[in-house]
């Protein structure tokens, strides 16, 4: 919206303005300005380097045990891509609660797959092997976590 015409024309006047009358408002607008411009930068750098790991996190949100257990080691690398190429997404306090919401994400898809009321329904082969898949997405993770 700062980039419209009509309001271009405005911040010119306001900086004429305040050039003439040392304006301590249109300063302080002018720092906010500055800032805000920064933080949209960023946010379109971390759009840009987020919306690559967009196919994972589907496949995490929507796809079966074997195929999150798959998921993970490419998503991990593209995660790491992000951290060593991204000018924003490159620091603890970003990618910290960026994988604290995976490792939910993946816990609560775990839960869900293995409702204990439907394991015990199901026939202990069935129950077997979904159990094992449940326990492969998990160690997947921690390994593919440490070794990333």
């Amino acid at each position: 919206q700062l980039n419209l015409p009509h309001i271009k024309r405005v911040i010119r006047v306001l900086e004429q303005a305040a050039n003439r009358h040392e304006s301590e408002a249109f300063h302080d607008f002018d720092a906010q300005l500055k800032e805000l411009s920064k933080l949209h930068i960023e946010a379109k750098d971390n759009v840009k380097f987020l919306s690559t790991l967009e196919r994972h996190f589907k496949s995490i949100s929507q796809g079966s045990l074997p195929e999150i257990a798959d998921t993970i080691p490419p998503m991990m690398g593209a995660i790491r891509m992000v951290w060593v190429i991204s000018r924003h997404y490159n620091t603890d306090e970003r990618m910290v609660p960026l994988m604290e919401r995976i490792a939910f994400e993946l816990a609560e898809r775990v839960a869900a797959e293995l409702d204990v009321k439907h394991v015990f329904r199901m026939e202990p082969h069935d129950a077997k092997k979904k159990i094992q898949s449940a326990l492969n997405v998990l160690e997947k993770w921690r390994e593919t976590y440490f070794k990333v």
